[in-house]
């Protein structure tokens, strides 16, 4: 059984007040435990788990973004699956509307869009945060990328409220991750820091 979704008035498509609403917390939030000394006492921790002692500013951003690299090929493998099983071939990418796996297949394609949608935003933010807190980051940014996973795979089940099963990642991740990169910001306006 599939089943579609429409977007509900005032939740769903945002609108850009709710969006800056949504995104103004996290930044606040973090820049105050990073004035408070918080963030760099985590930091400290995180990196006592890594193997050397010290995770870099570039082997972060490298590990994040080949976790990233290989989450968008496996979406990738599974829309070019969907399109051999249900039938839809090249370019169209959407089933035609007489497709009778229509949701099925647009369901898949979605996730891999949506993904790939959010892509240069969230590995800019994820560039920015890793400069200043490089091991916060990568936990950030990999608890979004493995959000992705549980998301991907209900919203390919054709019933997209599925996909809400992956919403963990933006609390837990993509929101502090943002909220990181504004800290890096700052900090390079107020103290002049560069690469």
């Amino acid at each position: 059984m599939t089943k579609t979704a429409k977007p509900q008035s005032g939740k769903n498509p945002m609108g850009i007040v709710s969006v800056v609403m949504l995104n103004l917390p996290f930044p606040a939030v973090m820049l105050a435990v990073d004035a408070l000394g918080y963030m760099a006492t985590a930091e400290a921790a995180l990196q006592g788990l890594v193997p050397g002692g010290q995770l870099t500013s570039l082997a972060a951003f490298g590990m994040g973004a080949i976790a990233f690299h290989l989450l968008n090929g496996w979406l990738g493998a599974c829309v070019n699956g969907a399109r051999a099983a249900y039938d839809v071939p090249w370019p169209h990418a959407y089933a035609p509307t007489d497709n009778k796996h229509k949701i099925l297949f647009d369901s898949t394609q979605r996730a891999h869009q949506n993904t790939v949608e959010g892509a240069v935003p969230l590995l800019v933010s994820f560039l920015l945060a890793s400069r200043s807190y490089p091991a916060i980051a990568l936990l950030c940014f990999l608890t979004f990328i493995a959000s992705r996973i549980p998301f991907a795979l209900g919203y390919m089940s054709g019933i997209v409220s599925r996909k809400d099963s992956g919403v963990f990642g933006y609390p837990l991740g993509k929101m502090p991750l943002f909220g990181l990169a504004v800290v890096t910001v700052v900090d390079a306006v107020v103290h002049g820091t560069d690469w």
